[in-house]
């Protein structure tokens, strides 16, 4: 079922559209719809609509349909578990029941609202929404019929406040085989090189409560993005204004078929005591590659200040050997296949200070990807001053 905010909903089977010219006032120009307990749901404005059961034509309230009204426009609405989900740009309330005669809306709070409608993703067995201070998640505790509402932006609220001030849409999907939630930003004044968005992937920690990172995203000019499955297969799409279907999470070393630049740097640390100086023999960087890798590694020491030391690059490489793990990427009668990669990379370093961080930069290309496992500084510590 398909709404527009001005037309009638249409349905789509597959093969053919069916415009819903038929359907009452209050569904005609619908923002977003729903399907939960076998009705489906409408809103448009304050009203919250739904069709008889187990049909999507029929609207009599005799045969079971029938409409709530609420006191704020409605934004989104979710099912979510045994419960529909109406988030309104104030409030959120959950609708419990299965029928017209047992439907009972309930408040979850009034004191916090969802600013974009596809802002709402169900990830991890939460509900994530853009609140007006930032990403929140929508939980169920413990207790029976009760909800939290933890913010998740707070450690990047900076950022994501002038990723907001930046954009005027958003669009988000999620991408179930990384845990992974994407929030796209569109900006008419911003070329393709400039599209950014914000995610946040869920790391479980064993005997603790899952750790969300987030990260940045470029180069992704998106007016409308989702994932759905395809048997096994993941397929995660977005389409913006030029007309064109894209399809992410497909090319592992290229970008649109562009080279991919890679940076990475760790915060300064101060490596136990902060006014203890310390001097950095040897680097060892452990990877999990799958293929060539080629990188410089700088540290850089106290907060990278005038004044303070510049080590200069060490080039990290496997460019030599000839394993290659595919075939096809390495060249007959010269790459070893399904030889071992080399993982462990160690080089002699300079340079002191009282905080380190560890910065690398990739050549830009389109080689295959490489995970960051682990760093490992070998140092003496001097005088304190």
């Amino acid at each position: 079922m398909l709404v527009d905010g001005v037309n009638a909903p249409a349905l789509y089977n597959g093969t053919t559209f069916t415009v819903l010219d038929s359907a009452p006032s209050d569904v005609i120009g619908a923002t977003v719809v729903a399907t939960h307990k076998n009705h489906i749901f409408y809103a448009k404005g304050r009203v919250l609509s739904f069709g008889a059961p187990l049909t999507t034509t029929d609207f009599q309230s005799g045969n079971g349909a029938g409409n709530i009204g609420l006191d704020n426009s409605i934004v989104a609405i979710k099912s979510f578990r045994d419960q529909l989900i109406v988030f309104t740009d104030s409030s959120i309330f959950r609708l419990n029941g299965d029928a017209l005669a047992s439907f009972n809306l309930q408040p979850i709070t009034r004191d916090i609202g969802c600013i974009q409608t596809d802002s709402v993703q169900e990830i991890g067995g939460d509900v994530v929404f853009m609140a007006p201070d930032g990403l929140r998640l929508l939980s169920a505790t413990e207790r029976i019929g009760d909800f939290g509402l933890a913010p998740i932006t707070k450690k990047i609220q900076g950022t994501f406040n002038e990723f907001v001030k930046l954009h005027t849409e958003f669009f988000s999907l999620v991408i179930r085989n990384k845990s992974q939630y994407r929030l796209l930003g569109w900006n008419d004044n911003f070329t393709r090189p400039n599209a950014q968005g914000i995610l946040f992937t869920q790391f479980a920690s064993p005997g603790e409560a899952s750790v969300i990172d987030f990260a940045e995203t470029r180069g992704i000019q998106a007016t409308a993005c989702a994932s759905v499955y395809s048997g096994t297969t993941e397929f995660v799409l977005f389409a913006g204004k030029e007309g064109f279907l894209h399809r992410m999470e497909n090319d592992t070393s290229s970008f649109d078929g562009n080279n991919i630049a890679t940076t990475f740097a760790t915060p300064f640390y101060p490596i136990n005591d902060p006014r203890i100086r310390k001097t950095i023999y040897k680097a060892q960087f452990y990877l999990d590659p799958e293929g060539r890798v080629n990188f410089d590694l700088n540290l850089k020491f106290d907060f990278d200040e005038s004044g303070a030391v510049v080590m200069p690059a060490v080039t990290f490489t496997n460019a030599t050997s000839n394993a290659s793990q595919f075939y096809g990427i390495g060249a007959y009668g010269t790459a070893t296949y399904g030889a071992k990669l080399q993982k462990v990379f160690s080089a002699q370093t300079t340079g002191s200070g009282k905080t380190i961080s560890a910065q690398f930069e990739a050549d830009n290309n389109t080689d295959v990807p490489y995970a960051l496992d682990a760093l490992t500084l070998e140092y003496a510590t001097h005088a304190r001053r």
